[in-house]
């Protein structure tokens, strides 16, 4: 828990409050996004719908380094029960609940 980076807030959490879509991020874990951002070599996305939000930015980096070649980098898996707009990017996509995967 403590090396999750929970950047649209947390509902249980008073630290750190779910921020509205009108909202602002916290600096200091937008900041620790782009470091993954740049530096994941696999990213896994379960159960998300991938809407647009920030934390997409993770899922579709690591698969345009993939995509690209990059040494090292394998991509991103998606296992959701829904499409998303980042499916033909992803290295496996899976359609299936979480449970059975």
């Amino acid at each position: 828990q403590k090396a999750i980076n929970e950047i649209h807030g947390a509902w249980y959490d008073p630290s750190n409050p779910v921020v509205p879509m009108s909202g602002s991020l916290r600096y200091d874990l937008f900041k620790d996004l782009t470091l993954w951002q740049q530096k994941t070599d696999l990213c896994l996305c379960l159960g998300t719908s991938l809407v647009g939000m920030n934390a997409d930015r993770t899922v579709i980096a690591a698969a345009k380094r993939a995509l690209k070649g990059t040494n090292g980098c394998l991509g991103s898996v998606i296992i959701s029960l829904q499409q998303t707009q980042h499916d033909n990017l992803c290295q496996l996509r899976i359609f299936a609940r979480l449970d059975d995967v």
